[in-house]
């Protein structure tokens, strides 16, 4: 049994405090029409989520969290889905309702987290809210947080990994939770708190040399390997807390140092199974054992080098490549920045970053040594290239290969980006175009000008990349 009201835990709700009785007094309205309605399962997605979500709890529904990175759920699922308006309807119309109960059977209440993976086709990984309560409980038993400090996140709560330390770690050891989805670092103004985001959004912040106010007391991070400046920036500032695992098996490993290997969490036992394959067991989900397929090397001291996530072998003509391999290759060009490799069309591309002060009149030259480069060193053509400000990264920091192959289907020549500045409300870029683009041909001869239909062009489309919206284009 999960006694809720025995939870010190306040919740920051529009700039409002409520306590953890306060909130169940709050949605006690909600439950009752919950356990009214004969539809069984409930989405939760990231708006009014803790309203929702623990509304959905009590009201012992079966939930689907719904973070964003994947747009619906299966088709054969029938679930109920609220939105804010509804959900104020029926608080005006309900009353007051003070017969919220405080205990229920976590064992019995699941919880599905709609994740995409590797691939763009949903999948729904389950649990109970018992895996999720001993997995804080065990996070919390090898890393001690101060129970003064408040909660925020960059990550949405239906991931799995904003919905395990932005709000069931900070809810068993009675912390503040603010819920408010961070988008810039300028929405915190706390001295005191834990930072829960993605290695993504930390870069930016250390690239662009936008800190939040205050530097966090901790930063916990998940979804892919920390960079080296981001250790360096923090290192005297603030305690990191870099997190391995997935969806499937929950938390894994951690580390606190770049230079340190991943050390297990001590109820997580690896073995491996053969070359490519390892199975994990562990407290925190259901099923006796579970595959991994990643690329790590195990120690006999319990720590784990990670190489290579399994997504990044791709098979293009038969032909397994490790991405990660043919990147390394690709940035050692000192023009480079960063770069990313995937398949498209069955061919090998590359999207690539330039550094500052790279100049658009040498991408031809950078391409010819990329090329030579590779063909020497592994005999593979880069098919399909595109230079881009920056990665495209979802919320939850995985590299969002949905927008990548719709750049790839427009195939813009895009200017370097030499400058930026951004908050919540814009976004404010210097831009090269080389002299030589087909852009400026005929446009004027001896006093090049962009055209009109460009610049309009390129708004429109940085706009989208920036702000991660659809914006509809007539003519």
């Amino acid at each position: 049994m999960f006694n809720l009201l025995s939870k010190n835990t306040e919740f920051i709700l529009n700039n409002d405090k409520l306590s953890f009785a306060d909130l169940l007094i709050k949605i006690g309205p909600l439950v009752d029409w919950l356990e009214n309605n004969s539809v069984k399962n409930l989405l939760v997605n990231n708006d009014r989520f803790i309203e929702i979500f623990f509304a959905g709890v009590l009201a012992q529904k079966e939930i689907y969290l719904l973070s964003g990175a994947t747009k619906t759920i299966p088709d054969d699922i029938d679930v109920l889905e609220l939105c804010p308006a509804e959900i104020d309807n029926i608080y005006k119309n309900e009353g007051a309702k003070n017969s919220t109960p405080c205990q229920i059977d976590s064992d019995k209440i699941y919880l599905n987290f709609c994740t995409s993976g590797s691939t763009s086709t949903p999948k729904i990984i389950r649990k109970t809210l018992t895996n999720m309560i001993v997995e804080a409980k065990e996070i919390l038993e090898e890393h001690t947080i101060d129970k003064n400090l408040t909660f925020y996140t960059t990550t949405k709560f239906p991931h799995l990994f904003g919905a395990t330390f932005a709000l069931f770690v900070p809810l068993v050891n009675g912390n503040k939770i603010n819920t408010e989805q961070i988008k810039y670092p300028e929405q915190i103004d706390d001295e005191n708190f834990v930072f829960v985001s993605t290695p993504s959004f930390l870069s930016r912040i250390v690239k662009y040399d936008n800190p939040t106010k205050y530097n966090p007391k901790m930063i916990v991070t998940a979804g892919d390997k920390l960079d080296e400046n981001v250790y360096k920036y923090y290192v005297d500032k603030s305690k990191i807390l870099e997190i391995y695992g997935s969806t499937e098996t929950g938390v894994i490993a951690y580390k606190n140092k770049y230079t340190d290997n991943l050390k297990l969490f001590k109820n997580v036992n690896l073995k491996p199974i053969d070359e490519d394959k390892f199975e994990i067991k562990s407290n925190i989900f259901d099923e006796d054992f579970l595959i991994i397929n990643d690329s790590i090397k195990i120690h006999a001291d319990r720590t784990l080098e990670f190489l290579n996530r399994s997504d990044r072998i791709l098979k293009i003509n038969e032909k397994r490549i490790n991405a990660i391999e043919i990147e390394n290759i690709i940035n050692r060009n000192k023009l480079i920045d960063t770069s990313y490799c995937l398949k498209i069309d069955n061919k090998l591309a590359a999207v690539l970053v330039l550094t500052a002060d790279a100049e658009l009149s040498k991408t031809e030259q950078i391409i010819k040594d990329i090329k030579n480069d590779l063909k020497s060193l592994t005999n593979l053509t880069l098919a399909k290239f595109i230079f881009l400000p920056e990665i495209p990264r979802t919320e939850t920091g995985k590299i969002d290969k949905i927008k990548l192959k719709r750049i790839f289907e427009i195939s813009p020549t895009l200017p370097v980006i030499s400058s930026i500045k951004r908050d919540q409300n814009y976004v404010e870029l210097k831009v090269k175009f080389s002299k030589t683009s087909n852009y400026f041909r005929g446009h004027f001869p001896g006093y090049p000008i962009l055209p009109g239909v460009v610049q309009v062009f390129f708004a429109h489309f940085l706009a989208q990349f920036y702000f991660d919206m659809d914006l509809d284009f007539q003519n």
